[in-house]
């Protein structure tokens, strides 16, 4: 029997993955991020990857695969296509192909951008292995999800040619990672920085400025951080000239 998104009870959404050492490049103090591995971050914990039916369920890649953890099996649907296992990494696992298929077939939602698709195969690629002491991974919490899901805005904010869509799709997945927060009992959201920063996204979008100014959202990531585990992630755009 195929379990539809419809049909499932609403689960606490996961908001830890385990980024392998590699892909954690710690720079005066900083976790440097390429912008694809923060940008399928964002993605991989979004309803909105999927939209349709999944969004109604709040549906993520983070609540399908093993409570463990991200790298694990997916065991909360059956779909028609197989899920791909994460912690086969380094296999020839095509997961933006998956996620395509799923998103179009399984779940009725928009067809899924080429900047996304990059974005999550990068993210698994950088995934650390589960379970394994010798991975040393770099752990990338709630908090630290909303700091990089702001400097991806901020970047996006400050390009001479911001992409609209992008935009869109991390302010409305920031939003639904403060909800998580806010509704989380095993960890201690700071509900006057989630209200804060849900302000200020709403009166970026009521006014038409994607998710606000870059300096504002910078601000805001830095408080972020410190919510969080402490570190400091950094979305390392080359050509963008953005400053903290």
């Amino acid at each position: 029997m195929t379990v539809t998104a419809g049909d499932l009870a609403r689960e606490p959404v996961r908001l830890k993955t385990a980024l392998s050492r590699a892909a954690c490049t710690t720079v005066r103090g900083s976790v440097r991020l390429s912008p694809d591995i923060a940008l399928g971050l964002v993605a991989f914990n979004s309803p909105y990857l999927f939209g349709g039916k999944a969004l109604r369920s709040q549906l993520t890649c983070g609540a399908c695969h093993a409570k463990e953890g991200p790298s694990g099996a997916a065991v909360r649907l059956r779909l028609r296509a197989p899920v791909p296992d994460l912690a086969l990494l380094g296999s020839e696992i095509d997961v933006a192909a998956f996620v395509s298929r799923a998103v179009e077939y399984e779940f009725d939602g928009p067809p899924l951008p080429a900047r996304t698709a990059r974005a999550l195969s990068a993210l698994t690629r950088a995934l650390a292995p589960y379970a394994d002491p010798e991975a040393n991974p770099c752990e990338v919490d709630g908090a630290s999800l909303v700091a990089i899901g702001l400097r991806l805005c901020a970047a996006q904010a400050a390009a001479a040619h911001p992409d609209a869509e992008e935009l869109a799709f991390v302010r409305d997945s920031l939003r639904f990672v403060l909800g998580e927060l806010a509704e989380s009992t095993s960890y201690e959201a700071p509900a006057a920085l989630i209200e804060r920063t849900n302000r200020a996204l709403r009166a970026a979008d009521l006014h038409g400025l994607g998710c606000g100014t870059p300096a504002h959202l910078l601000q805001l990531a830095t408080r972020w951080d410190a919510a969080g585990h402490g570190r400091h992630f950094v979305v390392e755009y080359s050509r963008r000239g953005i400053r903290e």
